[in-house]
């Protein structure tokens, strides 16, 4: 058995740090394809992307261009800029 130490935050939350953090706004239940009272759980340390999600970072970063499966990449981002520290997340969808 192991214990483990996790972050749990709400998706808005999310969204907010995102756009005030880059500039552009997020949505986070279309980029996971999120129900209703679901949880979604990331490891985010920080590290760079892969080049594929690199372009999608800088693509959403410069021009708001969204395409889904962005809500880790843009943790990792937050997480290089000391806006999210590195540890395990849970993101709550409830509406």
């Amino acid at each position: 058995m192991k214990k483990k130490t996790v972050i749990e935050m709400e998706y808005g939350e999310l969204e907010t740090l995102v756009k005030e953090a880059l500039g552009q706004p997020f949505e986070f239940v279309p980029d996971q394809e999120a129900s209703n009272d679901s949880t979604h759980s990331f490891s985010v340390d920080g590290s760079d992307p892969d080049d594929y999600d690199q372009k999608k970072v800088d693509e959403f970063i410069k021009h708001g261009k969204w395409s889904n499966w962005l809500a880790l990449p843009l943790m990792n981002t937050l997480c290089k800029m000391g806006k999210l520290e590195k540890g395990e997340y849970l993101v709550n969808v409830c509406w």
